[in-house]
């Protein structure tokens, strides 16, 4: 790999994905006068792909940081590119303050959901990262919000991260207050396949009581309304749909009758989107609607700007508790088919409550009760997801847990089942008879199966 670093304005982040493109030249050289035309990246880009190479930018955005150009050639001939990977099942916490970031990845945990976080500052080739992990939801917080649009511009030009479903948030513990905004973001005007792929994200999709529910469609460009309205009708042809031409009949409109999903243009006159999602934070009828936004092909610098400072708006309002903020990231992340099955999220809740709680008295009832399901429900899940039930799985922790207090060798066998959640000292020999195939003691002593 060979790598050149500058010391100059620094590529922004919204046009980094495209600056290799022929005719492209960053807007910031553009506004200083500085010539040429913006074929030469194109060029070094084709002469290095030819040979199965690969060139890059690594840059902040920020103006005045300077940026580094990479490139690498293969020593072997490059492999066929391998097909992207489905997206994984977890929940990615993009932030800038990883430590902040804990309280909701246990929360999202406890519910069932495998959470992750990846520190923006602390990992310079974050992009590469969250490609590698493949996440089913992205969720970014505060901080990231404030270039949250630049960093969705990214995603959504990269086909592995294009149908990301991204969320934003803000959590202040010690000020007891916090607020989430879900966005999905599509390009228009919409093409069927993505709209559909869109509608499934969200479990809208045909069914028996599909009459009974309403898809909203806001723009003020009439062509894109009923163009966007008839692939929505096409899609969904027992769906309600209805249309509105701005902002202020929109908010009319779902105050009304609140739509299973909104359709929103961004960029409107009079109350453009931002407006519209902030109002929609406002009323608790409305909080918990799917919103997809609507956006054009290419963002202006202004326009990413205007929609970064209505992002950090709607998450400044606080307007909700800690408790309340955490409970409606879990709601809204439920919608995504692709993090798991609910019989998933349940089983992962009751598993996460074990690992917590393994050393106490636990029965089947209070796991249901828990869970919020029959004890049947429960059970039924467990073995479809593991193969087990919820007790034996409890079980088969404890012994886990005993294994490595009597390997230290500094607790004795009958201190050591107390620890782990036993009472009985028979019952303990059996079961770890059972799962290890030797007596406590012996193991303590060091017979190791």
């Amino acid at each position: 790999t060979v790598a050149v670093s500058d010391t100059g304005l620094s590529v922004p982040l919204a046009e980094q994905a495209a600056i290799f493109d022929e005719f492209r030249q960053s807007d910031r050289t553009v506004a200083r006068g500085y010539g040429g035309l913006g074929i030469g990246l194109a060029i070094c880009r084709q002469i290095i792909e030819l040979h199965g190479g690969k060139i890059g930018i690594h840059s902040s955005g920020e103006e005045n940081s300077g940026s580094t150009f990479y490139f690498s050639l293969p020593a072997i001939p490059a492999a066929t590119p391998a097909p992207l990977a489905e997206p994984s099942q977890v929940v990615l916490i993009l932030t800038e303050h990883v430590q902040r970031s804990f309280p909701l990845r246990q929360h999202l945990e406890r519910q069932g959901f495998r959470a992750q976080v990846l520190g923006i500052l602390q990992t310079p080739n974050w992009l590469e990262e969250l490609l590698a992990i493949r996440p089913g939801a992205l969720v970014l917080d505060l901080p990231a919000a404030r270039r949250g649009w630049e960093i969705i511009d990214i995603l959504k030009k990269h086909p592995a991260t294009q149908e990301l479903p991204i969320l934003f948030y803000s959590l202040l513990q010690e000020q007891d207050s916090g607020s989430m905004l879900m966005l999905d973001y599509l390009v228009k005007p919409l093409a069927a396949d993505g709209l559909a792929q869109a509608l499934q994200r969200y479990g809208v999709a045909p069914a028996a009581d599909c009459e009974q529910r309403m898809v909203l469609v806001v723009d003020d460009d009439p062509e894109i309304l009923a163009l966007h309205a008839r692939l929505v009708e096409e899609h969904l042809p027992e769906c309600r749909v209805t249309c509105a031409s701005n902002g202020r009949e929109a908010l009319e409109q779902m105050q009304t009758h609140p739509p299973a999903l909104v359709l929103l243009d961004l960029m409107m006159p009079e109350m453009d989107g931002m407006a519209v999602l902030n109002a929609m934070q406002s009323d608790k009828r409305l909080q918990g609607i799917p919103v997809i936004v609507l956006t054009a092909q290419h963002l202006s610098s202004e326009e990413m700007t205007l929609l970064n400072q209505g992002v950090v708006a709607v998450l400044g309002k606080g307007l909700f508790t800690a408790a309340e903020t955490l409970t409606h990231i879990e709601h809204a992340l439920a919608y995504h088919k692709r993090l798991g099955s609910e019989n998933q999220r349940l089983v992962r809740k009751v598993m996460a409550y074990l690992h917590e709680n393994f050393a106490q008295p636990i029965i089947r009832e209070q796991l249901a009760s828990y869970a919020g399901v029959s004890e049947r429900h429960l059970n039924r899940c467990f073995m479809q997801e593991t193969g087990t039930t919820p007790l034996t799985y409890l079980n088969r922790y404890r012994i886990q847990e005993a294994r490595k207090l009597l390997a230290e060798g500094q607790l004795s066998v009958i201190e050591v089942m107390g620890r782990v959640g036993f009472s009985e000292s028979s019952y303990f020999t059996r079961i770890f008879r059972r799962e290890v195939g030797v007596s406590p003691g012996a193991y303590k002593k060091g017979s190791r199966p």
